[in-house]
């Protein structure tokens, strides 16, 4: 079973997209622990008004900072294409 959803060697047809691309391997291989904890970070303390360092935006790690500017990215071109689909049903 792990190897049809691609959990410890590419699936023989892809079998989820994102953006349009097919995948072949199961999302947790891809998803590396300092991505999940960027992501936390930036759930649990960033989109609250909380840096995970003490201090202002210079403080954080070039690292905590990329892996901020990479997730906002992403949630604005998510929220733009729900408002862009909202508009064309409404």
């Amino acid at each position: 079973m792990d190897e049809h959803y691609g959990c410890t060697r590419d699936a023989a047809v892809a079998w989820y997209e994102i953006d349009g691309v097919g995948h072949r391997r199961c999302p947790a291989m891809i998803v590396t622990n300092e991505s999940t904890r960027a992501m936390n970070a930036h759930t649990c303390g960033l989109s609250r008004g909380f840096l995970p360092v003490a201090g202002g935006w210079l403080d954080q790690s070039a690292t905590f900072a990329d892996a901020a500017a990479i997730i906002d990215t992403v949630y604005a071109e998510r929220d733009k294409a729900a408002i862009d689909e909202a508009r064309r049903k409404g």
